[in-house]
């Protein structure tokens, strides 16, 4: 519990979930809620996903770079509570302000860790649940959500590439495939080598995270 804390704070800080300041907050049953935070022009630049009353995962949206958080009163959820529907709004200004493009995506988003299992846009978005963890759409017949989630097995083989999406970001692995003994060789594989899209940021924020749950010794950083 204490590492997974310690990953938490190497990419933001969380604070309480109280739903004031014009937050907004949705009730998703079985003890979840999603809190928007931080409005700006109709959007959120936040989203916290709440169990029980203690904060799971906060995402943060960027307006150019993943877009901002869109409130739905009632998202989509998969029929056993599994994984929940949230949309973003990705948008580009001119140096007046005025928008240059919007582009609309969705994920697909793990109630239990908060991993964001898949995203996507266009008709990738209108698709519904058609079983605890399959998502179907005209383009994926009953994509398997568990089986298609960002691994570090997969961006070390090349069926996955780090990106400025959120899906495709160093925090969004660690969520999505912790750090352990089964999979530990990926993420050293990581850190000593170079793959599509990964910076040295994130390789240095890996470096602290490996050290801090002692796969990694200082000789070895």
């Amino acid at each position: 519990m204490r590492n997974m804390f310690f990953i938490s704070l190497l990419f933001l800080s969380v604070g309480g979930v109280a739903a004031d300041g014009g937050a907004r907050k949705v009730d998703l049953g079985g003890g979840r809620t999603l809190l928007y935070e931080d409005e700006l022009g109709g959007r959120y630049q936040y989203l916290t996903l709440v169990h029980d009353g203690a904060v799971l995962h906060k995402f943060r949206g960027v307006m150019d770079k993943g877009g901002l958080f869109e409130y739905e009163r009632s998202p989509v959820v998969s029929s056993d509570g599994s994984y929940v529907v949230v949309n973003q709004v990705e948008a580009g200004l001119d140096q007046q302000g005025r928008t240059l493009y919007e582009m609309a995506y969705c994920e697909l988003i793990d109630l239990e860790s908060g991993c964001i299992a898949a995203r996507g846009t266009g008709q990738f978005c209108g698709g519904e649940f058609t079983g605890s963890d399959e998502w179907k759409t005209f383009v994926f017949q009953d994509l398997n959500l568990s089986e298609v989630a960002p691994t570090a097995e997969k961006y070390v083989s090349g069926r996955l590439n780090f990106s400025d999406s959120p899906g495709d970001s160093l925090e969004n692995l660690l969520v999505c495939d912790p750090p352990a003994d089964d999979n530990v060789k990926y993420y050293k594989r990581l850190v000593d080598e170079r793959f599509s899209g990964w910076s040295d940021g994130s390789r240095n924020k890996l470096r602290d995270v490996l050290t801090v749950k002692g796969y990694l010794s200082n000789a070895e950083r």
